[in-house]
């Protein structure tokens, strides 16, 4: 049986608006209820009027949450997969970090992506660059990572989806590297030890 195509479905936390949901496979899905359960229940109607065959596809979800704090606002997304546990102690740590005044400016200091949000997505050593890559929209889109290292170290880089050509003096392609589009988190992160990072990852997508 081939592999089925993944559908990456992004979750919303809109507040006293309720829940969104859109998916970057899936341009024709963009919906809202009042809670995620209803969202949830009503999702499969949801991505069958869209155009998508559900026995064909393997659904991803994550949820995403805005922090609020004085200088803007932080978005952070969380896979609601087998690791989801200890991509939410990633979360934690991204709050509490926002808790510390003088932290803040480094956190928000990042690329943000085409809506203009600064959005960090939590990721786990065995993640890949495809994995993350699945995630974003057109050519300009952006995230931060982050990831859980040490007892209360978080360790982070940026991605800017676009064109090899892109790249600056603070933002270099994959292969300027030595990275693939399999290379993991982990391996990205050993491989960046002692060594100052790009401000930016240029990803083709």
């Amino acid at each position: 049986m081939p592999d089925r195509e993944p559908v990456d479905l992004i979750f919303s936390d809109e507040g006293e608006f309720g829940w969104t949901v859109r998916s970057p496979q899936v341009p024709g899905l963009i919906a809202a209820r009042d809670t995620l359960k209803e969202l949830s229940a009503d999702l499969p109607g949801l991505l069958e009027f869209a155009g998508v065959d559900l026995s064909a596809v393997e659904r991803r979800p994550h949820i995403e949450k805005v922090i609020s704090v004085p200088e803007g606002d932080l978005v952070v997304r969380i896979a609601g997969d087998k690791h989801r546990q200890e991509r939410e102690a990633t979360a934690n740590r991204i709050v509490a970090a926002l808790a510390v005044q003088d932290q803040r400016p480094g956190l928000l200091s990042v690329p943000r992506t085409l809506s203009g949000e600064v959005l960090y997505v939590c990721v786990v050593p065995s993640d890949t660059v495809r994995w993350l890559t699945d995630q974003f929209g057109p050519s300009g889109d952006a995230a931060a990572v982050a990831m859980n290292v040490a007892e209360e170290m978080i360790w982070a880089t940026h991605f800017v989806a676009g064109p090899p050509a892109d790249a600056t003096d603070d933002a270099l392609s994959l292969a300027d590297l030595g990275f693939s589009m399999e290379t993991t988190m982990g391996e990205m992160m050993r491989e960046s030890s002692g060594r100052s990072s790009p401000r930016r990852l240029i990803l083709s997508v």
